[in-house]
């Protein structure tokens, strides 16, 4: 979905969080990226750039559970009822960056995928 006006608007009043993200375009080391996140009961807005690109995703619904599903979470994707858990995962994990955890992204022109993995 292209970035519009509307979200624009709602993404206005959500402060940008800096993130450090190991990703496949830097060989070496983290690099800083910046997000705005919006999480409701059946969607989400999300909003990166590293200040040279900018990637933005909107899904609804049952397209949240298929990217989880495609992404490999691990999480159960089958039941829509896990929904609202799973945004609230995500809602808490782009927040703020978690000391406990690392940040990967895999990146292309028109796709951003951001991965966080709990350092045990």
């Amino acid at each position: 979905m292209p970035f519009t006006h509307n979200h624009s608007f709602e993404l206005s009043s959500v402060n940008w969080v800096v993130f450090k993200i190991n990703d496949n375009i830097e060989p070496k080391g983290e690099k800083t990226y910046l997000i705005k996140s919006i999480f409701k009961n059946d969607f989400y807005l999300i909003l990166v750039t590293d200040l040279r690109h900018v990637w933005f995703e909107e899904l609804r619904g049952i397209e949240i559970m298929m990217r989880a599903k495609e992404i490999e979470t691990g999480l159960d994707t089958t039941d829509e009822l896990q929904l609202p858990n799973l945004l609230t995962l995500l809602s808490e994990l782009l927040k703020d960056q978690k000391q406990d955890s690392t940040y990967d992204a895999e990146l292309d022109y028109d796709k951003a995928i951001i991965l966080c993995h709990l350092i045990q």
